[in-house]
């Protein structure tokens, strides 16, 4: 499949500059130049979170034969223990410290990431933390009108990305299952020396069962420490942490105007039966 490096770059964002030239337009955009991200690059790493929070209660993904393609229970464990884990080659790809809020997993640090500036205009915002080592996350999308600006702190996070317009050929679970939003293809999830410029996400056999990913016209960038990539409702994406690897990520509520059209509706039908399925168990 063809890849592409074509998501634009720039130093500063304003809310009005996300707003005309990438929210509604629905396309990703990363920015270089927040500062508060790139002061807390040069203090973070593993090491100094487990100094500040010794005896932290997290809450752990894990997975038994350590597919992350795989649904997970959760295991409690104290964020030194969690880092011991990770640091074991035979237990890493079992346990993943995902998308928990910043401020419980990280109480006495959460304020060393602030929104990032364009962000000044949104009265809400969900900030959640994402630390491990190897980690990686299965391609999915975020629910219309949900939106998320990626911020890397440590080491760095190679993004996989699908067009939202493009959806279908990511093959994506049906409406009204339980992840409608996720993708049918186990893509792989290599641990170790994954290179950034290796794409190391394609199932051996795609071609042959699954022939449109050919037509996703797939981009990928690798995030630097101090970086952030805004994205859109919509886009499916694939995340891989390459070696030790920390990141914050805001998420917000957008508009639904603001998202492709057929993702926005299949995201409708399946609100409304989710809606009408807690009703009816009352």
């Amino acid at each position: 499949m063809p890849m592409h490096t074509d998501i634009e770059r720039v130093e500063t964002l304003s809310w009005d500059g996300l707003h005309d030239r990438y929210l509604a337009r629905n396309r990703p955009v990363i920015v270089t130049g927040h500062r508060a991200i790139r002061e807390a690059a040069t203090r973070w790493s593993l090491d100094y979170l487990v100094e500040q929070h010794p005896d932290h209660e997290v809450s752990v993904e894990f997975y038994p034969d350590g597919d992350r393609n795989q649904p997970w229970s959760y295991r409690g464990m104290t964020l030194g223990e969690y880092v011991s884990l990770i640091r074991t080659t035979r237990e890493r790809p079992r346990y993943y410290l995902a998308q928990k809020p910043l401020g419980e997993v990280l109480p006495n640090l959460a304020r060393d990431v602030p929104p990032p500036a364009f962000l000044d205009h949104v009265n809400e915002t969900e900030p959640v933390v994402f630390l491990g080592v190897d980690t990686y996350t299965s391609a999915h999308y975020h629910h219309a009108p949900r939106e998320a600006a990626l911020m890397q702190i440590v080491g760095r996070k190679k993004v996989v990305l699908c067009p939202a317009e493009r959806y279908r050929y990511f093959y994506p679970c049906a409406w009204f299952s339980e992840r409608p939003n996720w993708s049918t293809v186990p893509f792989t999830s290599p641990m170790g020396d994954m290179k950034d410029s290796e794409p190391g996400w394609m199932p051996e056999d795609a071609a042959s069962r699954f022939p449109k990913l050919g037509k996703a016209h797939v981009s990928e960038c690798v995030l630097a420490p101090g970086e952030l990539i805004f994205i859109p409702q919509g886009w499916f994406h694939i995340v891989y942490g390459l070696g030790e690897s920390i990141s914050v990520t805001y998420f917000w509520h957008g508009s639904w105007r603001n998202g492709h059209w057929r993702v926005a509706l299949r995201d409708g039908l399946s609100i409304i039966q989710k809606q009408y399925l807690r009703r009816s168990k009352r």
